[in-house]
């Protein structure tokens, strides 16, 4: 009898209780991100009808890209710095087969100006060869211990700059984003993918 009474009670306790399970909020509602030429850097930008952007050259050698994320659920958020990142590739590389540097000409007997800066005598160019691995436009290197891509992190908001030499005017690229809300391995995640087609203009 005993035995018997040990043996419900047990029963009791294993299907008489039922554990409540904690689900984690999603971290955004949309989940959307805008990704876009940054105008400002490079005037001048338009998108036709088709969506390639066009870009002209600046003289800069590089144009600047933004995403705007939506905000992520306070619960993804550590010391109010957002769980969230953009990862960047493309389809372009490019190999540098030599490098060059401009350095201004000082003499220790020039010219100054009225504050005190020096005014050059002259400049100079030096140009390094190099053997360079394969460099994608949107900043990484190509390695066989890397899977692609570079990532940017902890804000909604976020700019990347993009490689635009005078070679490559004329070419296109195609430039590839992946907006992730919730980098934490623990709670749900989102992530939306899009690419963008760029057209490289004198």
């Amino acid at each position: 009898m005993k035995n018997n009474m040990i043996l419900v009670l047990a029963l009791l306790s294993l299907f008489g209780c039922k554990k409540d399970e904690v689900t984690e909020p999603a971290p955004c509602t949309e989940c959307t991100m805008q990704v876009q030429v940054d105008t400002m850097v490079s005037p001048g930008s338009w998108k036709d009808a088709n969506d390639y952007w066009h870009v002209p050259y600046n003289g800069y050698n590089y144009f600047t890209m933004e995403a705007r994320m939506d905000d992520i659920n306070d619960r993804y958020k550590v010391n109010d710095v957002p769980l969230v990142a953009v990862d960047w590739d493309s389809d372009y590389w490019v190999i540098f087969d030599s490098i060059g540097f401009k350095f201004k000409l000082f003499s220790p007997f020039g010219y100054v100006t009225g504050d005190g800066t020096r005014i050059p005598v002259g400049d100079t160019v030096i140009t390094l060869r190099v053997n360079s691995q394969p460099t994608n436009i949107v900043g990484y290197v190509h390695s066989p211990n890397r899977s692609g891509g570079i990532e940017t992190r902890y804000s909604t908001y976020t700019r990347k700059m993009i490689l635009f030499t005078k070679d490559l005017i004329g070419d296109t690229a195609i430039i590839y984003t992946k907006g992730i809300w919730n980098t934490d391995i623990v709670g749900p995640k989102k992530e939306q993918f899009n690419y963008h087609c760029i057209i490289f203009e004198p």
